[in-house]
């Protein structure tokens, strides 16, 4: 922390730099603790140089204080914001530690769920892959949104798929002469 012996804060500069310390001082109980000595030196030397910026020295505590406060607002967010980055590299460490002593415990159950996530990512690509190609790709014909789809009914079944003859007509159909015979 910067030494106050060696400072040049007016009295009243130096009440505020107090109250700030303590408001620092509680926020600092957010940052992790080997990080927490760092973080109070850095705070501790903004606020000072924030109040011995030359053109404070003359001015009046209130008029000094606002800005004051809204700095330290900012004190909490950035321990915060150290707390949450600590938490991510520290947690991520601890779960890859705690997957790797579980896989070498139980080698046989790591083996099975590998090969389960594995077969089911596989499956679900190949699914995926004949959905995107079916549906949701366009059809590799030109004028593809033109295509139809023809069925026939009957009196059995809703639809039927229609025959070439069918679709033809009666007009590309084979004389009867040339139809095969049953055996009679």
């Amino acid at each position: 922390m910067v030494d106050p012996r060696n400072s040049s804060l007016t009295p009243g500069a130096e009440r505020l730099l107090r109250v700030a310390r303590i408001i620092v001082r509680a926020a600092a109980l957010i940052v992790p603790r080997d990080r927490r000595d760092d973080w109070l030196r850095e705070w501790d030397a903004e606020l000072w140089h924030f109040l011995a910026k030359p053109g404070r020295e003359g001015r009046a505590v209130p008029r000094t204080a606002f800005p004051l406060a809204w700095r330290l607002i900012g004190a909490v967010p950035h321990a915060i914001w150290i707390r949450r980055n600590d938490w991510r590299t520290e947690m991520i460490l601890q779960d890859l530690a705690y997957a790797a002593r579980g896989m070498f415990r139980r080698p046989a159950f790591a083996t099975l769920v590998i090969l389960t996530l594995g077969l089911g990512i596989g499956v679900n690509t190949a699914m995926f892959t004949v959905v995107n190609s079916v549906l949701i790709q366009p059809l590799p014909y030109q004028h593809s949104e033109r295509l139809v789809f023809m069925y026939g009914s009957f009196s059995k079944f809703d639809r039927a798929s229609v025959s070439p003859p069918d679709f033809l007509g009666p007009s590309a159909s084979p004389p009867p002469s040339a139809r095969p015979r049953g055996r009679g």
